[in-house]
């Protein structure tokens, strides 16, 4: 039996519900075990409700969010975006992501949350955040998708966003 850490066993189960189809705790234990993860049913559901996982129609999901979103999809993706994202540029593969100061890991749960479909993986700094998508064309489309709900144009915010920022200062 392999001692795992609470959130690494979180971020496990988040894995696995997010790339198959699990329709009950006997499942996921089962596929926890297989990666070395032994607890109890107990235990995962203390898991499961502190990672907002909730069973539905189509088996274990995160609440309120459908596998595969885009950011219109998720009413909370969208709003942080609204609220934390500053800049948006994408080069191959990858979307690079700028907010303020400390606002980074706050807009990544979110994305990761989301689980957008052009995304493979999200790696947050302090103030900046690269996406990691499938392809080009992914990439491309997922950073005008966010450019537009946080109403950046070609990668630098809106003049109405600039003002806004300049009176906060």
């Amino acid at each position: 039996m392999l001692m795992v850490a609470k959130a690494h066993r979180c971020h496990l189960i988040e894995r696995i519900i997010g790339g198959e189809r699990i329709g009950n705790q006997a499942e996921l234990l089962r596929r926890l075990r297989e990666h070395g993860v032994v607890i109890t049913q107990a235990t995962l559901s203390r898991d499961l409700s502190a990672i907002g996982v909730v069973k539905g129609p189509r088996g274990y999901q995160l609440a309120g969010e459908e596998p595969g979103a885009s950011v219109g999809e998720s009413e909370q993706l969208a709003h942080a975006v609204r609220e934390h994202l500053r800049w948006v540029d994408q080069t191959g593969n990858l979307v690079v992501l700028t907010t303020p100061t400390g606002h980074a890991s706050l807009l990544a749960v979110a994305l990761d949350r989301a689980r957008l479909r052009q995304a493979v993986g999200t790696l947050a700094g302090d103030d900046t955040i690269f996406i990691a998508c499938r392809d080009q064309n992914g990439a491309r489309q997922l950073a005008e998708e966010l450019r537009r709900f946080a109403g950046i144009e070609n990668g630098t915010a809106s003049p109405r966003r600039r003002h806004d920022e300049g009176r906060r200062a």
